[in-house]
């Protein structure tokens, strides 16, 4: 390559090096108002430095003392996971010119390894000088060692954006995210066994570690045909700031189904066709097949162990307050549904929601009902007549609590 080439593959490197970051600090304008930060961020610095400052100089605390070591490996694995990844500064525009100048991308790639590599190593150098007081007073760790966990997180975590990156290329939907989650596990199963166990031979893990990112690193700039699968890793790297600062703020596009995942077939749900237990299937199959069903599941798995946990007396106290705020939710989706438009067109009765009120509540309530008086017999009786005792207990609470307080409010109603 000659001299005008690197000087062109260097200023094209620069420009969309600085167009990316002005494109993260846009993103961070646009939510952060940065006099309100400068409030918050200098008494914030302040507490760090005097924390920091209590660490290495005044008598740890009893907690961090018995602090396994164990905890150090998990930590930098999160770094190494949350740490990003690798960016290559990729554009789609960059397929005019493969055939005629591919030293320029191959150049332009080449220095977004190298920048990529440089930003982890300065993060991980942070995370460690972080943690360094507790590494050497806690854990009794010379520079030697703490030197030697520093270039193991770097060389695995050179391992994982490179595997990310071809993994991302290779694969899309549910093969990706299935095989970029094992490789992560086996990851972070390695380095945690790397870090508690491989002292004796860490120049060896360590060379074996490089080999395996060289041997990536050249099977990466190999990759032909894939291009614009390429440029879709490259923006899915550099936009994650941006996903991030609009996750709560944008909902994710529902899914369209052209037909949905329970009662493909509108199966009947009950034997009598009566008008009013076909709009009682309405209603259960509408919530069933709403986002409402994720709700419900984890709302009755978390009522089956939190009626366990308290002493005898507390935890019927806890049951009976939890029934009443399902059978509130359950009755609040149920007028929600009568509220649509499409049912004011439908030709039903005025009295029909009053009519269906009992039995969609006793149906949608039996369920979630049944779990948790399971789990607050189990915490009173033996395994056996826990069970069998919950059967009937939950028939009843579900007969009574699906008409006698809620009818006589409906009546009142209309």
């Amino acid at each position: 390559m000659t001299k005008p080439q690197l000087t062109t593959t260097h200023k094209l490197f620069v420009r969309r090096g600085r167009d990316f970051i002005g494109k993260q600090y846009r993103a961070l304008n646009a939510i952060i108002d940065w006099i309100v930060m400068l409030y918050i961020g200098i008494p914030g610095i302040l507490l760090f430095a005097r924390v920091y400052y209590s660490l290495w100089r005044e008598d740890l605390p009893t907690w961090l003392l018995q602090m396994p070591y164990s905890t150090v490996p998990l930590v930098m694995m999160g770094l190494i996971y949350f740490g990003g990844g690798l960016i290559l500064y990729l554009e789609a525009a960059d397929v005019l010119f493969l055939r005629q100048q591919q030293r320029w991308i191959k150049g332009v790639m080449l220095r977004g390894v190298v920048s990529s590599i440089v930003y982890q190593g300065i993060l991980f150098g942070v995370g460690i000088a972080v943690m360094l007081p507790l590494l050497q007073r806690v854990y009794g760790m010379n520079i030697s060692a703490v030197l030697s966990l520093y270039f193991a997180t770097l060389s695995v975590k050179c391992i994982q954006i490179f595997l990310e990156n071809v993994i991302g290329i290779m694969l899309k939907g549910w093969k990706r995210a299935v095989v970029l989650y094992l490789a992560t596990a086996f990851i972070a199963a390695g380095f945690v066994a790397w870090v508690m166990n491989g002292t004796m031979y860490f120049g060896v893990i360590l060379l074996l570690c490089i080999m395996i990112t060289i041997v990536l690193g050249w099977f990466r700039f190999r990759m032909k045909g894939r291009f614009e699968a390429e440029v879709r890793e490259d923006e899915r790297q550099k936009t994650k700031l941006t996903g991030i600062l609009l996750l709560g703020a944008v909902d994710r596009p529902t899914a369209i189904r052209s037909r949905p995942i329970l009662f493909q077939h509108s199966n009947a749900l009950f034997p009598s066709r009566s008008p009013e237990m076909r709009v009682t299937e309405l209603v259960v199959k509408s919530f069933l097949r709403g986002k409402d069903t994720a709700g419900y599941v984890i709302f009755t798995l978390l009522g089956f162990v939190g009626v366990q946990l308290p002493p005898s007396p507390v935890n019927i106290f806890l049951f009976i307050l939890l029934l009443f705020l399902l059978c509130y939710w359950l009755n609040s989706y149920r007028r929600y549904f009568f509220s649509r438009e499409l049912m004011k067109i439908l030709p039903l009765g005025t009295d029909m929601e009053y009519r269906t009120a009992v039995p969609t509540l006793r149906i949608m309530l039996f369920p979630a009902v049944l779990c948790m008086s399971a789990g607050m017999w189990l915490s009173l009786y033996p395994f056996g007549w826990g069970i069998l005792l919950s059967i009937p207990c939950a028939l009843l609470i579900t007969w009574w609590l699906g008409a006698a307080p809620w009818k006589s409010f409906l009546k009142r109603k209309f």
